[in-house]
């Protein structure tokens, strides 16, 4: 690295191998890979839509009503003012997000209240309040009033209506899927049925409903509107929308909002992440004035601009906006303008701190002089793919496996991305025993395909591609990790060299015949990591050969190949490995000299931390507890220290021939 950085001038890739070296430096690089939002850089944009409405009059005086019969039996149960806001919060909220929804749950909140009322030792409360209007008690009268309210409320609802003809206006688009969220399952419940009775296709999603239910939903919600077993709307919580992605839909409503702003970027990015079919994805939020969920709506959300583009990079700053929202509106003392004021003063700040946040972030990328962001998410997936991994050769793998393994035969059917596997009976006898011949272990994978193997079944639905599996997760979906193809890799294993023969027909190399010979090379040692090698009697060919092997044909007849014929070929790849190896050994070196000086520095403050607290504790008991702690942390450190050298006195790299062969290059 150093000597990289003491060049004249630095390639975009040199620098892209700086950043990478100096993070490989951390311990947890072989663990741990963040990709953020900003680095992939093709999101769509974000329209967010406010439908504010009016609570009716009769809505206003049941909402009002709520509160001040929730507000005195809590004062009567718990005889402190101070921690009522606190618990009033959730009732506001849900009184806020659909008084439709709870109203049906207010007899049960009243029975709860008296009940805990009669339950409670220290409260002098006579039992058998019965709803009939003759109890004198205040708060029996209060209760008495709300009920009569909540049974007598009109069917009128501006706030679902004002929605139903945003939902109506999407269903008139070829793509008409919606998600709809609320925090409280009572508001998902009363949709469903409005939205039922309003001829759509509904389902709701939360934390009650099982795994395959919700898999069974989304591959209902992904069927064209046409199909008569699709899905027009999805109603969600929080819980319940989590683990799955809805790319292919590209609108959302927020019945009502978390004051937490990561969960509002949570739902969000349900269908606003990379995959999203659409250029712009369209967010309702339904606000019902008058509120304090439409004060922190207007003066701190919309201000902070989450609605309109991610923020999420900033959790730490989300985190301090969610819970001075929590403080502020809950917080009794304050009136209505106060409450306001102190949001927007809020918002402000917090606006201020991302701005500067991002300027920062900015001003780095000038710093290095390149904005690589983008182009090193490109080289981190470029080098994870593996040519010989796609599902094109995986596939070939498979059949090339079931042929040579049952004979002759057609095993795998479908020309689509969704096939299946037809095995009779003795074939998957035949298959069971190569199965109990791989490395013992336990995962769903493993049995599923045990169970199709052991099973009376012939035929199983499978997959090599990963969206048709994302879909269909009652396939095999066909991986380097999925137990036919570790038993098709080991088949085919062998400790004898192979020799073979390819053609290749190009215009841009010169025709003949070249040797070549491919290594497996493992690096060992504090960066372990494996990588193929190509040697050629020819360089202009061997800076070539790995394209070419993926696109060469076999040659002609295979002719006799003498070993010899590529003992220059050793000698050049042993010069290769001698020069790496030496590199490696450095690398190792550097490498270890700044994780042990990391690691020393950090023991030494812990160290004079503990021996200042041993100096100052005058209890004996506590002096053994430090020194404990002391001896404990030095062996720990003494154990690192000597892991990390013992790694670098074993780098090393092993070399494996896996094949020598013959390239006929042909016009």
């Amino acid at each position: 690295m150093i000597k990289t950085l003491q060049q004249a001038k630095i390639t975009r890739e040199e620098r892209v191998k700086l950043i990478s070296d100096a993070e490989s430096l951390h311990s947890f690089n072989s663990m741990l890979n963040r990709t953020r939002r900003k680095d992939i850089q093709d999101f769509c944009i974000r329209r967010p839509y406010t439908l504010a409405v009016e609570f009716t009059e009769r809505q206003q005086e049941l909402h009002d009503e709520l509160l001040r019969f929730e507000s005195n039996a809590l004062l009567q149960l718990h005889g402190s003012a101070r921690s009522i806001p606190f618990m009033m919060s959730t009732i506001k909220r849900q009184a806020a997000s659909c008084i439709f929804g709870l109203a049906p749950h207010i007899r049960d909140l009243i029975k709860r209240r008296f009940q805990q009322m009669e339950d409670d030792p220290d409260l002098d409360y006579s039992p058998g309040f019965t709803f009939d209007g003759t109890d004198a008690n205040a708060l029996e009268a209060l209760a008495q009033n709300l009920l009569a309210m909540a049974d007598n409320l009109p069917d009128e609802d501006p706030k679902f209506d004002q929605m139903l003809e945003a939902i109506m206006e999407k269903q008139k688009q070829e793509n008409n899927k919606i998600i709809l969220f609320s925090t409280f399952r009572y508001t998902l419940y009363y949709l469903k049925k409005k939205l039922l009775d309003a001829g759509l296709r509904v389902e709701q999603v939360d934390g009650n409903v099982k795994d395959a239910m919700r898999q069974e939903f989304r591959a209902r919600f992904e069927l064209p509107k046409e199909d008569a077993d699709a899905i027009d709307i999805l109603l969600f919580t929080e819980v319940g929308s989590e683990g799955l992605d809805y790319q292919f839909c590209d609108m959302m409503i927020n019945y009502d909002l978390p004051w937490n702003p990561m969960r509002i970027e949570q739902r969000i990015g349900r269908i606003d992440r990379r995959g999203q079919q659409s250029e712009t994805v369209s967010i309702y939020n339904m606000i019902t004035n008058g509120t304090v969920d439409a004060d922190i709506y207007f003066r701190c959300l919309m201000r902070i601009g989450i609605f309109e583009s991610s923020i999420g990079e900033c959790e730490e700053i989300l985190g301090d906006i969610a819970t001075q929202l929590d403080h502020i509106g809950m917080d009794t003392t304050l009136t209505d303008e106060e409450r306001k004021i102190k949001l927007e003063q809020m918002a402000d700040n917090e606006v201020r701190r991302i701005q500067e946040m991002n300027r920062l972030e900015e001003e780095e990328k000038e710093f290095f002089g390149f904005d690589l962001s983008e182009y090193m998410t490109s080289q981190e997936i470029h080098n994870a793919e593996n040519p010989w991994l796609t599902q094109k050769s995986l596939q070939i793998l498979i059949e090339q496996y079931l042929y040579r393994r049952l004979g002759q035969g057609s095993y795998i059917l479908g020309e689509g991305d969704a096939k299946q596997l037809r095995l009779s009976a003795a074939a998957r006898a035949e298959l069971r025993d190569d199965f109990r011949k791989l490395p013992s272990g336990r995962n769903a994978v493993r049995q599923s395909w045990d169970v199709y193997l052991k099973g009376k079944a012939p035929i199983h639905p499978i997959t090599f591609d990963a969206e048709t599996a994302e879909k269909k997760r009652d396939n095999f979906f066909i991986t380097a990790m999925h137990p036919l193809a570790k038993q098709a890799a080991a088949y085919f294993a062998s400790n004898e060299q192979a020799y073979i023969r390819l053609q290749y027909a190009t215009e841009n190399l010169p025709n003949g015949s070249y040797h070549f010979s491919v290594y497996a090379w493992s690096y060992v040692g504090i960066n372990p990591h494996f990588k193929l090698v190509v040697v050629c009697d020819d360089d202009v060919i061997a800076a070539e050969l790995p394209d070419i092997l993926q696109e060469a044909q076999s040659g002609a007849a295979a002719v006799k190949m003498q070993p010899s014929d590529w003992d220059m070929l050793e000698r050049k790849q042993v010069k290769l490995w001698m020069d790496e190896k030496a590199e490696e050994i450095k690398e190792a070196e550097n490498t270890s000299t700044f994780k042990i000086e990391s690691l020393s520095n950090n023991f030494r403050n812990r160290k004079r931390s503990l021996e200042q607290k041993i100096i100052d504790t005058s209890s004996e008991s506590i002096r053994r507890m430090y020194t404990s702690e002391l001896e404990s942390a030095t062996e720990s450190y003494e154990l690192k220290v000597a892991e990390i050298r013992k790694k670098v006195d074993q780098t090393d790299i092993h070399t494996t021939l896996i094949a020598n062969g013959i390239l006929e290059v042909v016009n």
